[in-house]
């Protein structure tokens, strides 16, 4: 389970327009692994999430928006993990 500062760090991230860190392309995808949970997020961020999606996914013929912004909201996550070593973190044990 995340810890609220944790959490913290990845909310404000999401304001953040840098993300150049590392490239994620490099990461083997047999690496890694899906994995279902719930996260508790602000409601400011997943509007700020919703929103930026349909601009980047703009408008069809019929005028309606053609995005999945669970899965926006589970790429930006996974995104951030990738990008800010989600793996040194979980082998520190003080921060269970």
């Amino acid at each position: 389970m995340l810890l609220l500062k944790d959490i913290k760090k990845i909310l404000s991230y999401f304001h953040s327009t840098q993300y150049s860190r590392i490239d994620t392309a490099m990461i083997d995808e047999k690496d890694l692994i899906e994995v279902h949970v719930n996260v508790k997020i602000t409601t400011a961020s997943l509007q700020t999430i919703v929103e930026n999606a349909k601009k980047i996914a703009g408008r069809n013929e019929k005028g309606h928006y053609r995005v999945d912004t669970a899965d926006k909201v589970s790429e930006m996550i996974s995104r951030f993990l990738l990008e800010n070593d989600f793996e040194e973190f979980v082998s520190d044990i003080n921060n269970y």
